[in-house]
């Protein structure tokens, strides 16, 4: 094995992931999105809404209702994301769209909220993800001293 087989992945701006636990931290960063379901390349349906939940199960569905929507990455065989650099997108702040792709059907996502505009909540998530991966860190190293 050559050391590009074993290179991780880095994604930046467009790119797939068919990883469960990279396409859950992908989604959790969106809230109100634009929704459009696409069934052999044929739009159905064009909505908005906003994301409740995500999460991975070998049984629940993947449901968007009444403006909510609730998400198991198991319902998609992987994720696509696509980046317009177009100034129409750029000044709509729609330059990202996210694709949820399973055999023959495709829900694309795109972000109606910027967490620029909203400082605030993206330094809480921040802060929230390295309380966590310290608080893992600590027990790690608590482990260890035990020993």
């Amino acid at each position: 094995m050559n050391s590009s087989e074993s290179q991780i992945p880095c994604i930046v701006d467009r790119g797939i992931i068919f990883n469960k636990r990279d396409m859950i931290r992908v989604l959790q960063g969106l809230d109100q999105v634009e929704y459009i379901e696409i069934i052999e390349n044929t739009p159905q349906v064009k909505r908005e809404g906003f994301i409740v939940e995500i999460f991975e199960d070998e049984t629940e569905a993947t449901i968007f209702l009444n403006r909510r929507i609730y998400i198991n990455v198991n319902s998609f065989e992987y994720i696509r994301i696509n980046y317009d650099s177009s100034e129409e997108a750029a000044q709509e702040k729609r330059a990202y769209n996210i694709e949820l792709s399973m055999p023959g059907r495709i829900i694309t996502l795109r972000p109606l909220t910027d967490p620029i505009d909203n400082p605030t909540s993206l330094i809480a998530e921040v802060e929230e993800r390295r309380r966590n991966s310290l608080t893992g860190w600590e027990e790690v190293v608590a482990e260890v001293d035990d020993d």
